[in-house]
C-alpha cells in the first residue's frame, strides 16, 4: 500500500486533480445508477420502460466509446473528459427533470455518451502524466478509486431519499429527484 501513496505523492498536480475529478464524477454516477431506475418506477413507469431507458444508455456508451478514438487523438484526453462530464451532468439533470418518455430516452442516450466521455479517456490521460516506474500503481489506484467512488455514491444515495422525505410520502418521486440532483452536482 505504501507504494501507492509514494507514487501518488510524486505524481504531478494535474494527475492529483484528475483523481479528485474521478472521485467526484463517479460518486455522482454511483448515486445516479442506483436511484434512477427507482425514480422511474416512482414516476409510474413499468419495468419495460426502465429497461428501455437503461438499454438506450448502454448503446450510447458503446457508440460513444467507439467515436472517442479519433476525438481523443484530435482534442486530447482532458478536453474529452471535460466534455464527457458536462454531457453527463446535463443529461442527468434532464433525466431527473423530464417526464415524457421520448425526452427520457434522449437524455439517457446523451448520458451514455457522457459516461463514455469520462471512462474511455482515463488511460490516455493517465499515461503521459505518470512516470514509467509509478505507472502500474497509479493506474491500479485510479481504478480502485473509481470503484470506491461508485460504491460510496450508491451507499450515500441509498440513504438520501429517506432524509429528503421519502418515508414521509411513500410513492413520492420528489425525494428521489432531489437525490438525483445531488448526484448531478457531484458529476458537475
Amino acid at each position: 500500500m505504501g507504494a501507492y501513496w509514494i507514487a501518488l505523492r510524486r505524481a504531478p498536480r494535474a494527475l492529483r486533480l484528475f483523481l479528485v475529478f474521478t472521485f467526484l464524477a463517479n460518486a455522482g454516477l454511483g448515486v445516479y445508477q442506483l436511484l434512477y431506475p427507482l425514480y422511474l418506477v416512482r414516476l409510474g413507469y413499468r419495468d419495460d420502460v426502465v429497461g428501455a431507458v437503461s438499454a438506450a444508455t448502454m448503446v450510447a456508451v458503446a457508440a460513444g466509446a467507439l467515436a472517442l478514438g479519433p476525438l481523443l487523438r484530435r482534442h486530447g484526453a482532458w478536453r474529452c473528459l471535460c466534455v464527457g462530464a458536462a454531457l453527463l451532468a446535463v443529461a442527468a439533470a434532464g433525466q431527473a427533470l423530464a417526464r415524457p418518455l421520448p425526452l427520457l430516452l434522449a437524455a439517457a442516450a446523451l448520458a451514455g455518451l457522457g459516461q463514455a466521455g469520462i471512462l474511455v479517456p482515463t488511460m490516455p490521460f493517465l499515461l503521459p502524466h505518470t512516470s514509467e516506474e509509478g505507472r502500474t500503481e497509479t493506474v491500479a489506484a485510479t481504478y480502485a478509486l473509481l470503484s470506491a467512488a461508485l460504491m460510496l455514491g450508491a451507499l450515500v444515495g441509498g440513504h438520501l431519499p429517506a432524509l429528503l422525505g421519502a418515508d414521509v410520502a411513500p410513492g413520492a418521486a420528489a425525494p428521489y429527484r432531489a437525490t438525483l440532483l445531488v448526484g448531478v452536482a457531484l458529476i458537475a
